[in-house]
């Protein structure tokens, strides 16, 4: 599709028109007039059993207007993923989420087919890759602005962490076990098959100790265009924060996968004040952060990392023992962490209670 060069990097909507309208809008602007028979794969996020509304996933109705877009469009749809929760199967999620009935019909199981496909990476040979992906003419990638303890925010790149199907997810994070070496990770997936067009869910933004249990505001705004890591750098500085602390994000820009400064945004750009970062990102001071960033394997010996299991939140369910890569956790009976933790906070993630904590990040003596 030929595009004018008027056409902005990112258009951030506000949503308050109506999530149909502004989804036509977008599609409008930055997708085909007509889909005429293609596949088009269209990819939210749906970490686990949380509900539409929770601020955790992408919400249902935006799925519903992109799906119905694309519909109309005429385009094959099929909606799916592959949440990161191993304990429930994701029909099941998807009915909690709502995704199945905000679909119409094209919701799918990203996990029923896969392929093992080469991975230009440092951490894997290849990955296990989704076959509706790969096969996909055009693909949307609809994920939601929240802060998250170990990137710092998850968007448009972080979400393509869901092409990966299976238990494959876990040993990538045993592979890749520092910030940095699991933002490269996502930056070697994400080139697997960046998306044609992102839409942004940020009509609530989730701050704090992010992806599932941080607070969670009201923003009212949808972003939208076709590079991601752009997207992902425009949404980050509407909550207030340098896209180049974001470390998949510049190594993104570093690999010329989009980039991050001189976007032409068009839309309402006044940032959602004082969002609160998550504890691993602060209140270090700024030469521990940058120790962190080049550190690898030395993260673990210097860092108090850990996280710590809140009994009065805790119900002794073991899904965190169950999703912990390298298997650092206890029950006896509340969760122990032992000292092989890896520090990727997927306990934190999946923890249904919310009862991992993240402690201030701190230098340990040495």
């Amino acid at each position: 599709m030929t595009r004018d060069i008027s056409t902005p990097d990112v258009t951030v909507a506000e949503a308050r028109p109506g999530l149909r309208y502004v989804v036509e809008r977008l599609m409008d602007t930055y997708a085909p007039s007509s889909f005429d028979g293609m596949r088009v794969l269209i990819k939210p996020n749906m970490m686990g059993p949380f509900p539409g509304n929770s601020g955790v996933i992408t919400h249902p109705a935006l799925l519903r207007a992109v799906v119905r877009a694309c519909l109309d469009r005429r385009a094959k749809v099929i909606a799916g993923d592959n949440p990161g929760d191993i304990v429930h199967n994701t029909r099941y999620v998807s009915r909690v989420a709502g995704f199945d009935r905000a679909a119409e019909g094209c919701f799918t199981s990203l996990s029923e087919r896969v392929s093992q496909v080469p991975a230009l990476s440092a951490y894997a040979d290849t990955f296990l890759i989704s076959r509706a992906i790969l096969e996909a003419d055009y693909v949307i990638n609809l994920p939601i602005l929240k802060t998250h303890v170990l990137t710092l925010i998850t968007g448009a790149v972080k979400n393509c962490f869901g092409y990966i199907a299976g238990q494959q997810k876990a040993l990538l994070h045993l592979k890749a076990p520092s910030r940095r070496r699991f933002s490269e990770l996502l930056v070697d997936l994400y080139r697997v098959r960046p998306p044609d067009l992102v839409i942004m869910d940020a009509t609530t933004v989730m701050e704090g100790n992010g992806p599932t249990h941080g607070p969670v505001r009201p923003f009212g705004r949808i972003l939208a265009g076709t590079n991601g890591p752009s997207v992902d750098a425009t949404a980050a500085r509407l909550i207030g924060i340098d896209p180049h602390r974001v470390q998949h994000l510049k190594i993104a820009c570093e690999c010329g996968l989009g980039k991050l400064d001189d976007l032409r945004v068009a839309g309402p750009l006044a940032p959602l004040p004082d969002v609160l970062l998550p504890s691993t990102f602060g209140p270090a001071t700024e030469k521990t952060r940058q120790d962190i960033v080049r550190s690898s394997d030395s993260l673990i010996q210097r860092i108090n990392h850990k996280p710590l299991a809140e009994p009065e939140k805790c119900t002794t369910c073991g899904d965190c023992q169950t999703s912990c890569p390298p298997q650092a956790i206890r029950l006896v009976p509340y969760p122990v962490i032992g000292d092989n933790c890896t520090a990727c906070y997927c306990c934190v993630e999946l923890c249904p209670q919310g009862a991992m904590d993240v402690p201030e990040l701190s230098t340990t003596p040495t």
